[in-house]
């Protein structure tokens, strides 16, 4: 998204083309996706393609006759190719390798009448994302006629690359799809990462010296690089441009990106009045790596041997340095750049050095964001054996990796191991009627083959090395032959179905009791018989009083047999609770993290110096546990070596000890996140099976008893000072220890002191899903909130772990307080800092209706404080963490009305590739609050919290709950139902009565375009916390200005980014536009997003009146 400095924002981008004939285009591919012939573009020579070829899914749209309009409406953007049935579709499109290309993508709705719902899908090349495609008729009808183009540059390391569309919402479709080959110089500078395993993202791309007009690109470009005019983007101040048209002026030969010379005979300079030119440039998502280029060039006769241009280029990002330098009549693009950006804009100043007469100039500009090129691939050899069996099986085509970005839609991957594992085969009801091909065998990690109800013929190949089956279905087939009886002793089998085939032979095993095996109507196969033996319901010869003493001997046998079994069923049963228990508060990052592969390298529990081992690796470790230095309760200790040469202690579990999971998991858990000079450091664990080894740091001097008369009693002994220098090195590492989480604020009650604290429960302040909240006083007299779990809750011992283990480690004054926690039997205790005046929901007419409303600068005030509590959990905490269930109800107030943001019960770390990134998961949180997105993916992120916040800010404005509520009109209703109905016309009837002239209209029209934002229903579209809290501090200094904070010269209000957009709108004259487009900046709302578009409907905003495209 662009950020506006100064000047108009014109329109969307229109494909302005020139008119020459050209010859076809070595380098070029241009397909027309769902064109039906092959023809020459009349207006820029370029051949186009249809789809065949390039992809084996999807169906053509019948194209759209063009009536009128410009002669810019090109006709690869009159048809469309729709993918109504896959997840993914990829096109494969033919590359050289370790060569340089630009890949573009074109997207135009024909017919709103595609879509019912919202619309969008995801974008990518090969497995790594590039942008996403919606449009939402819930927001104002889509434009027949919005175009929107994207832009990216790959350096391709195979002969091929799939550019993949993976559905989101509705049908995935594509209009136009473009490979252009760069010249191996270009984009080949260091800072572009193209070299390094990244890709190149087009944010945008200018033609500085020309305001307006037509674009230019092939053939004036030959690499058909679209250069719009600057004001059609709006982002930068150019004062004044030159033009070079002088016929005996000649433009020395371009070099580096080879910017066409149609492009750098124009410039962009500035004029005495206005001596600088600005770039502003903002971004809705974190840019992490940012590259930008300003071209320069000579052009002005005026300038000499001696009067030389001189420019400073200063681009304002922490101690960016500025740059100096000449231009001259070579191109100049020494002014390149990559760096991180700590927020999401960029502004950068062009000034002239004081020994310069002339102004500064620029002529072109280009600026992208990097991202790195996704490794993520399936496992090599069952990709190859996916190959084999599709074939086998007869299926079309499926192209791209079979895991990534999505899975084919027959195959379930394990994307937790990397490179991906196919887990699943699913064919159920395909229709195939091919055979089973034996490379099935080499899916070594597969759970599940489920090809039931087909035509599969032939006979089943070996599958001995599918070790991990749990589930075969391959009933309802022709499948022939012997029936492979080794699959009744796969130990992991739970269910095995052959039925309706035509199996033969006979079986001479029982299957194991646990599988469920199913064999019927196979007419050469009759297992029914020694079914029924292995049963115990077969026929014999044995006489009557043979049978009574078997009978009662056996029944004795079986009645001490099923005792023993209680009793060994019972022990295994609690441990496996215990280890379950423990697991399962393990996945949820508050117990132990039991997934870590590798030896030294897997995080553990936030730790990088945990490691996890495997049982293999311990014994290799240990030299097979050959030396043993120790024997304690838990079991023995043995010397071990790591690779490195550091000695170390391995305690292994003794089978016959006292101890078990849980104090195994408690060691693991404490001591990888206490750390003290004075504590013994855990380097790591493993924990397979029935087996928990504990690995430490060695101490070779063995223990302080050994050396006060146990086993080191002919040592010399110890001095007084070493007898003192240990216990005070003792009792430093003590105290440390003995709070939860290693902070020393986060106090361990039991359930006496928490009696005592509330005074036997005597006062209820509160009652929310986890129980009840009561009033408690520390003996030093401070307040305190006391949350006690109630046995009825859906809410248990997940929640509370995760409370705990998050407020004891995040501190921030608008985070509430975690002062301690109670855990003793079936009871959980939560004691927080006391909140005084209730929460915000009790204030925006809830239970304390009967005070004072609250004021329009407080809602700001405590809108702001919540803000930053979120924006501190998004951002910079360590991990980050989304909270799950942001709602009013959970903002608490002090006794100043500052707000602190409470129960993180429902919060998860959040994911590492930024706030568009997400993580799957279960939807949990409150009605009323949902992203509706998660709901419908359970792919949690940091803009689900986004959307609960503008929920909750809708609250603050208008009072009302979200969900079944008494609406300002008498009629019951959402929240949501009441914006939609005044937004229209009525934007301002949204405001709380209580609050009427407390405000400014721009203001409020602000802050509810700002909640609108934040309720979009695709998540790329809503702004960041950042984003709010900075706009929300802004419009509360607009209204409650205070002198010593200064004014921000321009809004940081950025709901989008991506590459390169276009919208050719069309209005009926007698009506209002079909959409005003939500822009970065304060005072300008037309600006235009480089990919899709935040709308707002026409009408909303006052300060956007007039800035409404025509037809």
């Amino acid at each position: 998204m662009i950020g506006v400095k100064s000047g108009p924002c014109i329109g969307a981008i229109v494909l302005c083309l020139s008119a020459v004939l050209v010859i076809a285009q070595p380098g070029f591919l241009s397909i027309d996706c769902g064109s039906t012939a092959n023809y020459t573009d009349a207006l820029t020579g370029i051949d186009w393609v249809t789809d065949q070829g390039y992809v084996t899914t999807g169906i053509n749209t019948a194209p759209v006759s063009k009536t009128g309009g410009s002669p810019d409406n090109l006709t690869q953007i009159w048809d469309n190719r729709f993918f109504p049935e896959r997840q993914k579709n990829c096109y494969t499109l033919p590359t050289e390798i370790w060569s340089t290309y630009l890949i573009r993508t074109t997207f135009r709705l024909l017919d709103k009448g595609q879509i019912v719902n919202d619309l969008s899908f995801q974008l990518f090349i090969d497995s790594t994302p590039w942008t996403t495609i919606s449009y939402s008729p819930s927001s104002g009808a889509p434009s027949l006629d919005t175009v929107r183009v994207s832009e990216a540059i790959i350096n391709s390391t195979r002969s091929k690359i799939n550019v993949c569309l993976v559905r989101g919402h509705g049908n995935p479709f594509i209009s136009a799809l473009e490979l252009r080959k760069f010249d191996p110089t270009m984009y080949a500078a260091k800072e572009t990462g193209l070299n390094s395993g990244q890709m190149l993202f087009l944010e945008l791309r200018w033609n500085l010296g020309m305001p307006v007009g037509s674009q230019v690109r092939y053939p004036d470009d030959p690499y058909d690089r679209f250069w719009p005019p600057y004001l059609r983007l709006g982002s930068i101040l150019c004062p004044g441009t030159l033009n070079s048209s002088h016929p005996n002026l000649v433009l020395p030969q371009l070099s580096g990106n080879r910017v066409p010379r149609k492009v750098m005979q124009d410039a962009c300079v500035g004029t005495e009045s206005q001596p600088n030119i600005e770039f502003s440039l903002s971004f809705s998502a974190t840019v992490q790596i940012f590259y930008g280029i300003i071209y320069f060039q000579e052009i002005d006769d005026n300038a000499t041997a001696t009067n030389v241009r001189s420019i400073r280029i200063q681009v304002h990002f922490n101690d960016y340095e500025a740059n100096d330098f000449n231009v001259t009549r070579e191109v100049n693009q020494d002014s390149s750049t990559s760096f991180n950006l700590s927020n999401s804009a960029f502004s950068a100043t062009l000034s002239r050095l004081p020994e310069s007469r002339l102004l500064p100039l620029a002529n072109a500009a280009e600026y992208y964001f990097r991202n790195n090129v996704s490794s993520n691939s399936t496992d090599a050899n069952d990709a190859s054996a996916l190959e084999r069996v599709k074939a086998g099986f007869n299926l079309p085509d499926y192209p791209g990796d079979p895991c990534y970005p999505a899975a084919w839609d027959w195959v379930v991957c394990d994307a937790n191991s990397q490179p991906a594992r196919v887990s699943q085969v699913i064919t159920s009801e395909y229709n195939t009627k091919g055979v089973l091909d034996p490379a099935i065998n080499d899916l070594s990690q597969l759970t599940s083959l489920l090809l039931d109800n087909n035509q599969l013929s032939g006979v089943i190949p070996d599958l001995r090395g599918l070790t991990k089956l749990l589930t075969v279905e391959l009933q309802n087939n022709n499948l022939s032959g012997a029936f492979p009886e080794y699959l009744l002793l796969v130990p992991s089998l739970m269910k095995l179905d052959v039925s309706n085939n035509n199996l033969n032979g006979a079986l001479s095993t029982c299957p194991g009791a646990k599988l469920n095996f199913s064999c019927d109507a196979n007419p050469l196969f009759d297992c029914k018989q020694i079914l029924d033996s292995c049963l115990g319901l077969g026929g014999g010869g044995a006489s009557i009083a043979t049978v009574i003493g078997g009978v009662f001997g056996g029944l004795f046998a079986l009645s001490l047999i099923v005792v023993c079994l209680v009793l060994i069923m019972h022990a295994k049963k609690k441990r496996a609770l215990a280890r379950e228990a423990a697991l399962s508060q393990s996945q949820n990052g508050i117990k132990v993290k039991l997934v870590a592969r590798g030896p030294y390298s897997s995080n553990f529990n936030g730790d990088e110096n945990t490691a996890r081992f495997t049982s293999e690796q311990i014994q290799k470790l240990t030299n097979n546990f050959e030396k043993k230095i120790g024997q304690g309760s838990y079991g023995a200790v043995y010397l071990g070596e790591l690779d490195t040469g550091k000695k170390i202690a391995v305690k292994v579990h003794d089978a016959m000890s006292r101890q078990g999971i849980n104090e195994f998991i408690n060691e693991v858990n404490l001591l990888s996140r206490v750390h003290h000079r004075n504590l013994v450091s855990l380097l790591g664990y493993c924990e397979e099976m029935d087996q928990q080894v504990l690995v430490y740091e060695y101490m070779g001097n063995g223990n302080l008893r050994e050396h006060l008369g146990g086993n080191l009693e002919t040592k010399e002994p110890l001095s007084w000072k070493t007898r003192l220098d240990i216990a005070i090195d003792s009792g430093k590492g003590g105290p440390y220890s003995s709070n939860f989480n290693g902070d020393e604020n986060t106090a361990r009650f039991t359930s006496e002191q928490i009696q005592k604290l509330t005074n036997n429960f005597e006062k209820k302040i509160g009652q929310g899903s986890y129980g009840a909240v009561y009033l408690g006083e520390l003996d030093t007299g401070k307040k305190i909130a006391v949350k006690v779990h109630d046995a009825m809750s859906r809410q248990g011992i997940n929640e509370f772990i995760n409370e705990v283990n998050l407020l004891s480690r995040v501190h921030h004054r608008n985070l509430v307080s975690l002062l301690g926690y109670c855990e003793e039997m079936d009871q959980q205790v939560l004691v927080y800092e006391y909140m005084g005046n209730g929460n915000l929901r009790e204030h925006l007419g809830g239970n304390l209706e009967t005070k004072e409303p609250l004021s329009w600068k407080t809602r700001l005030d405590i809108a702001i404080d919540s803000g930053k509590g979120l924006e501190y959990l998004h951002k910079d905490c360590h991990p980050q963490i989304i909270h799950r269930d942001v709602k009013s109800s959970n903002i608490l107030l002090d006794e100043n009305f500052v707000a602190k943001v409470a129960d993180f019960g429902l919060s998860k770390a959040g994911p590492d590739g930024g706030f568009e990134s997400g993580i799957s998961t279960v939807v949990k949180g409150t009605p009323g609050y949902f992203d509706p997105e998660y709901f419908m993916t359970q792919r949690l992120t940091y803009k689900s919290d986004v959307y609960s916040f503008g929920i909750v800010l809708l609250e603050v404005i208008s009072g009302v709950p979200p969900f079944n509520s008494q609406l300002p009109d008498g009629s019951i209703g959402t929240l949501l139902e009441w914006v939609k109905r005044q937004l229209p016309t009525n934007i301002l009837h949204i405001a709380d009565e209580n609050i009427n002239g407390q405000y400014s209209e721009d203001v409020m029209i602000r802050v509810i375009e700002l909640a609108v934002s934040c309720i979009a229903l695709e998540s790329v579209r809503r702004p960041d916390m950042e984003q709010i809290v900075r706009v929300l501090c802004e419009v509360r200094d607009a209204d409650f200005p205070v002198e010593s904070v200064p004014q921000s010269p321009f809004s940081v209000f950025t709901p989008l980014s991506s590459s390169v957009s276009t919208s050719l709108k069309s209005t009926d004259s007698s009506g209002p536009a079909a959409e005003l487009v939500l822009s970065s900046a304060c005072l300008d709302r037309t600006n235009i997003d480089a990919s899709y578009q935040v709308t707002i409907p026409a009408g909303l905003s006052k300060l956007a009146r007039g800035d409404v495209e025509g037809s």
